[in-house]
């Protein structure tokens, strides 16, 4: 956390005044889903503390990245219990990056989630601006086991999608 009186750079999380917080575009990439529907604004809250890194499943999923020296990442891995595939991409290129999944199941939910968080290099959200750049989700859809997906430039993303 960071006064925002004494402001000197993009704050890690987040930055506070007396009148307002200020979530920081790392406090946004630490999510892995936000702008579910709930019934009051600390639900909300409660839902955005939710961080990456513990939705991370408890199977992982072996996959190939297309170069060792590219500029996107990914992880997949499974939630045995609902049958939840979480991708997790990141894209530090200045272009998009279409990807391909082969997903190694027999049944594939029609439609993929998508939330992503994307904006130019240097954008960061201050007190003048404080949403300048926040999670979008959506769906896709999904033919079978094989689908594309193109991460935009200067990107966190997370597909969701139940596979069996």
């Amino acid at each position: 956390m960071e006064e925002l009186k004494t402001f000197l750079e993009t704050p890690n999380l987040v930055g506070f005044n007396a009148n307002s917080v200020i979530k920081s575009t790392s406090y946004y990439a630490q999510q892995v889903r936000s702008f579910r529907q709930s019934q009051s604004n600390l639900t909300d809250l409660l839902i955005s503390l939710q961080l990456f890194s513990l939705n991370r499943g408890d199977e992982y999923l072996p996959s190939t990245l297309p170069s060792r020296t590219g500029l996107t990442f990914w992880s997949v891995t499974r939630d045995v219990s609902t049958n939840e595939l979480l991708i997790k991409i990141s894209n530090t290129d200045t272009a998009s990056a279409t990807l391909t999944f082969e997903l190694p199941f027999q049944n594939i939910a029609p439609t993929v989630t998508v939330t992503v968080l994307t904006g130019a290099a240097t954008a960061s959200n201050t007190p003048e601006n404080p949403n300048t750049i926040t999670p979008k989700t959506s769906t896709i859809s999904v033919p079978g086991k094989t689908f594309s997906y193109t991460a935009p430039p200067i990107s966190v993303n997370v597909l969701s999608v139940v596979a069996s």
